[in-house]
């Protein structure tokens, strides 16, 4: 397998960000938080401008997962 130049690495976690984006908002938690995680790793190798803006979303992601788990448990223990 060929090793990717570092601009095609950079633009590939990019598109896994939006990837993780897309997954959240279809409340795919787990699928979304993967991608997210392996985003904010290869940026973290790449030293990535957004680096930053990466793990926020993550963080993020993880923070709404929490809560629908939390929603769905009440709703389960109210009915």
């Amino acid at each position: 397998m060929a090793h990717l130049e570092v601009g095609e690495r950079a633009g590939e976690a990019t598109a896994l960000s939006n990837i993780g984006a897309v997954y959240a908002s279809l409340e795919e938690w787990d699928n979304a938080i993967t991608n997210l995680d392996t985003v904010v790793v290869l940026a973290e190798q790449l030293q990535h401008k957004e680096l930053s803006s990466f793990r926020a979303n993550l963080e993020a992601v993880k923070q709404e997962h929490a809560k629908a788990f939390s929603e769905n448990s009440n709703n389960f223990l109210t009915n």
